[in-house]
């Protein structure tokens, strides 16, 4: 990393470590907070624990692995500020994420000239007020927790469009499955590959073919993930919220 890049990365993560450091001394919300952070489910042995978050749908989401972190949130002994705590650090993690991203998609070399997008970009990205829900309420942590290997998962997708090995190509596949596994975010995230694919030029090298095989294994993953997630969803009939409410 140049030293320009190097610096705006260290200016963004210090802006957004400030931006929402307040919320370390935040408590629970009484809107789903007690109900997750507070689970009794989640005073289980590890070994039940394990197997109810594989199994459960509670609070309308299959998210097994959300569910193993705020177990261990749940052993600390003050859960708001753990959580709390837990929730910035993963932001902090996914803006230098999303920086690395943004450099790869519009970076061909270690040239400083194009330093400045991925800095503004993902500044905007890390402290936009869209991301004081994610951030400040506990019961979002799962998206947080879901980006970063999700983030990743994306970075190797590019890297194989490059030229990477098929071992790159499945890296990308388990870390979409591990974001998924924590929280269904991206079902549609296979489209997404296919659109990267045709918007990077150096990806153009890999036949469209063999881009749309390999984006199918992706969907592997994301089928019967979003079809589990869907079906936890309690959706209103259209008789007590009509069309116009809903447009």
């Amino acid at each position: 990393m140049t030293a320009l890049r190097a610096l705006a990365v260290a200016v963004v993560l210090a802006a957004t470590a400030l931006t929402f450091r307040p919320t370390l001394e935040h408590g629970l919300l009484n809107w789903d907070d007690p109900r997750v952070v507070g689970h009794p489910r989640l005073a289980d042995s590890p070994g039940r624990l394990v197997t109810w978050a594989a199994t459960t749908t509670d609070m309308q989401h299959y998210q097994p692995l959300a569910w193993l972190a705020y177990g261990a949130i749940a052993r600390a002994g003050d859960r708001a500020a753990a959580v709390h705590a837990a929730s910035l650090a993963l932001h902090v993690l996914n803006v230098a994420l999303l920086f690395w991203l943004t450099t790869r998609l519009v970076s061909s070399g270690d040239d400083d000239g194009d330093w400045w997008i991925p800095a503004a970009t993902t500044a905007l990205f890390a402290v936009h007020p869209m991301r004081v829900e994610p951030v400040a309420w506990a019961s979002a942590l799962p998206y947080l927790l879901s980006y970063a290997p999700l983030l990743v998962a994306t970075g190797c997708w590019l890297a194989w469009l490059r030229g990477g090995t098929t071992r790159v190509l499945a890296a990308a596949v388990g870390l979409y499955a591990v974001s998924q596994l924590v929280r269904v975010t991206a079902p549609l995230y296979p489209l997404v590959l296919v659109t990267l694919a045709g918007a990077v030029p150096a990806a153009r090298a890999r036949p469209f073919n063999a881009v749309v095989r390999a984006a199918a294994v992706f969907a592997v993953v994301a089928v019967p993930l979003g079809w589990m997630e869907a079906g936890a969803r309690e959706i209103e009939a259209l008789a007590d919220i009509g069309l116009e409410p809903r447009l």
